[in-house]
């Protein structure tokens, strides 16, 4: 397992702005050992990469024997772009950049492209990076397994979340264009959780504090905070987005929503996009084929 050192922390976006260097980049959000990040090249390898398997899951999880491939994706994940790549490349780092390069105008750094990328692939194939290849969701997920009596939510408790994330990604975004500040960046979970050797002591607690809840409540991050959680969420609610849709099949029994861990599926069986995580769940559990993986035609109420 490799570490992040204290020199290559001190700046987090020499990697992205030394496109143009002859020298080996030093990347935040990648660890030095070996340089596994060296130059732009390497950067824009593992972008490709993270994006890849976006869209190779997208394929898998339209069947039911390729779903079950899921948990290997999840494992892979966190392994290696979590506590080997340092939490690269990082949803926050690449919203924040992309929110500072809208506001300025400036360059278009790697990140932001790779984050513009993940969200136009939650459209065009569906939220398969968040369920499937997210590092730091991966994470979440694998310490749920450990809980014997996951916890149930209620509608109302799923909709306050939602408020809660869509407020809390606003007022990152605001301050970002108004300030140019980005104040949680040393708490930053895709940086610390899986650096806490180069870690502060605020961001430790905040890191294990999070791993903590992440025992009791499924992936609370990207219920509460998640940037890319949250506008993957809003482009699956677009007409033509592809995704769960509910089928003419479908007998509005409780089994697909019981099986949906992150609540997105509602009373009659329509599936909430913005809650979509692409985890095949309820394609799997529903007896009656109620629900198909395809284009939504047209908003639907929830």
């Amino acid at each position: 397992m490799f570490f992040l050192t204290d020199g290559a922390r001190a700046d987090e976006f020499v990697a992205w702005e030394e496109s143009n260097s002859t020298t080996p980049a030093t990347c935040a959000a990648c660890p030095a050992a070996t340089q596994a990040c060296i130059g732009i090249g390497r950067i824009n390898l593992m972008i490709l990469v993270t994006l890849g398997a976006a869209v190779v899951s997208s394929i898998l999880v339209r069947y039911k024997t390729t779903r079950r491939l899921r948990p290997l994706f999840l494992l892979l994940s966190a392994g290696i772009y979590g506590f080997y790549l340092g939490g690269c490349p990082c949803p926050l780092l690449g919203f924040q950049q992309c929110m500072l390069s809208f506001a300025s105008g400036g360059f278009m750094a790697p990140v932001v492209l790779w984050f513009l990328a993940v969200i136009a692939l939650a459209w065009l194939l569906g939220p398969t990076w968040c369920g499937w290849v997210c590092h730091l969701g991966a994470l979440q997920e694998l310490l749920f397994r450990f809980n014997l009596k996951p916890t149930t939510y209620s509608k109302r408790t799923i909709q306050v979340l939602l408020w809660v994330r869509r407020v809390a990604v606003l007022a990152f975004a605001l301050s970002l264009v108004f300030t140019g500040f980005a104040w949680w960046e040393n708490v930053d979970p895709f940086q610390t959780i899986f650096n806490l050797k180069t870690a502060s002591v605020a961001a430790i607690i905040a890191a294990l504090t999070l791993a903590t809840i992440s025992l009791f409540v499924y992936r609370p991050f990207c219920r509460t905070l998640c940037p890319i959680g949250m506008v993957s969420g809003l482009m699956g609610r677009l007409p033509w987005a592809m995704g769960p849709v509910k089928q003419a099949e479908c007998r509005e029994c409780p089994q697909c929503r019981a099986s949906c861990r992150m609540g997105a599926i509602g009373q009659s069986g329509a599936v909430n996009r913005e809650l979509c995580i692409a985890c095949g769940d309820c394609l799997d559990d529903c007896p009656f084929n109620g629900i198909a993986w395809k284009r939504q035609k047209m908003n639907k109420k929830r």
